[in-house]
Formats: structure tokens, sequence, C-alpha cells
């Protein structure tokens, strides 16, 4: 159904040659099938915290592993990052695209947009224990930061900022948005938000291990639950902090998304 609903706005927003290169896209092989490991119940199962936890950057780095030299444009939520690499590549179709990805894993993202052909610069902003556990997989022109400005001076400026699931999770979300809109990026692709209706809203949230990245918890590890705080703040005040840019798109349930286009009047600001 997602995928349906963005095929259709990429057809509306995108210019005509860049959405024919879109739905040009070879066909992915298949889903990227993990193997699967016996459930356990919540009593059986150990308690990790939070996103330092090194057993979850493992299990996440060991499920982008099996992506690699994988089409994976079916896979939840690379539809979308396709879709914000073509719209942000339309202002400059023969130049690198300088990406950067806030909380990007370890670099799930990067690969849904390989099939495009945009030629790109892709720097994942993490934390220590997702960098650590991802560096094997830097390249040339991917590479991973714990640091907001370490990575834009290895980029050497920005054409979108990427961000899937990761801005509820920083200790003080409304600070890290007002951050990361400072860069002036050109285009702003959120997905995978957490926001509340009227008033903020902090928690913990649990989850199993295995949920944790894409596929099923790869052999070799053990199922465990993992809690971390989530921040929920109002969708009103996090669209008006975009202040100087168009909003293009919302994107509706189960994913909460937007992509913003700066303005004009305001690329120079």
């Amino acid at each position: 159904m997602i995928a349906r609903l963005v095929k259709a706005a990429m057809k509306a927003l995108l210019p005509a040659d860049i959405y024919r290169k879109a739905a040009a896209l070879t066909q992915p092989a298949g889903p990227i099938q993990a193997p699967e490991t016996p459930a356990k119940t919540e009593e059986e199962t150990s308690l990790l915290a939070g996103y330092e936890e090194s057993a979850l950057a493992n299990v996440i780095a060991a499920k982008t592993r099996a992506l690699f030299g994988h089409n994976i444009s079916d896979q939840p939520g690379a539809e979308r990052t396709m879709m914000g690499v073509l719209y942000a590549a339309r202002a400059k179709p023969t130049e690198t695209l300088r990406v950067l990805d806030f909380g990007g894993a370890c670099g799930f993202h990067y690969l849904a947009a390989m099939p495009t052909g945009i030629p790109i610069r892709w720097a994942i902003v993490e934390s220590n224990a997702m960098v650590f556990a991802a560096k094997s997989f830097e390249t040339e022109k991917f590479k991973f930061f714990t640091e907001i400005d370490v990575a834009m001076s290895w980029l050497g400026g920005i054409d979108l900022l990427h961000s899937f699931g990761a801005l509820q999770y920083v200790p003080e979300p409304r600070n890290t948005l007002r951050d990361l809109i400072s860069l002036k990026p050109p285009t702003i692709l959120w997905s995978r938000l957490a926001l509340s209706d009227a008033q903020e809203e902090r928690t913990l949230q649990t989850s199993m291990l295995s949920a944790n990245g894409p596929g099923a918890l790869p052999a070799g590890f053990e199922d465990a639950r993992v809690t971390y705080p989530i921040t929920r703040f109002p969708e009103r005040d996090f669209v008006r902090a975009h202040e100087g840019y168009r909003l293009v798109a919302r994107f509706g349930e189960p994913s909460v998304g937007f992509l913003f286009e700066r303005a004009v009047n305001s690329l120079g600001a």
C-alpha cells in the first residue's frame, strides 16, 4: 500500500525524466530471507539498555551485512529513501549528491538508494556503538561519524538531510531538530517519526532485539528485550520548526514522514 502511494507521489512531484528513471529501476531479486530462531517468552529474555548497547549494534550490523550485493528496493522504507534521493537530485542531476543520514544505523538506506543510479556521497551520524560495529562497511563515498560537524566537514556541504526513526530517541529532540535544520539542506526527508497530537510525552519503549534492523535475528545471536527512552512532541511544533521550508508531502501511518524543500527565497539566507 505504502509503495503504491509513494509511487503516485513520485510521479506527481518529480520531473518526467527523473520519474522515468525511478520507474525503470531493476526489479529486486526478492525479499532477503534470514535464518529464523525459536521465540522465547518475555521471562526468558535478558534486558538490554539503549542504543549504545553493543549487542544491538552488532545485530543490526549483521542484518545489514546480509543485504550487501542485493537490490533491496522492495524492503520497507526503501521506496521513501529512493524518492527523497531522486527529488533532491533533480536540482543537480550531473553532480554527486551529498547526503547526511542522521541515525542511519549501519547503512540500510544507503543501500536502498543505490538502484537510483545517482552519484552519492553518504555520511551516517550514529551512536559510538553503531559506528564501531559498522566501520568495516565504509567506502570512499560512504562513511560513519559520531558528530554532525565532523560528518559535514567530510561531506563538504549538504544536499539532502535524511533521517528515519531516529529523532525521537535522542535526549533532546527539539534541540537536535533545530541543529539539523540550521545546516540549511535544500531537501529534508523524515520518516518513521513518533509525534504527539497535543503535548510532549516522554516514556520508555521496549522492543525485542530481533525486531531492530531489517530481517530476522541472524544465527549466533540470542534474542533479548531492549529498552530506551522515547520523546514524542507535537506535530505542529515539528512542522513549525522548518521555517524557510515548503512542505512538499506528508506521509501517513503506519510510518509518519515529511518531505520538505527549502524555499527559493531562503536559499541564500
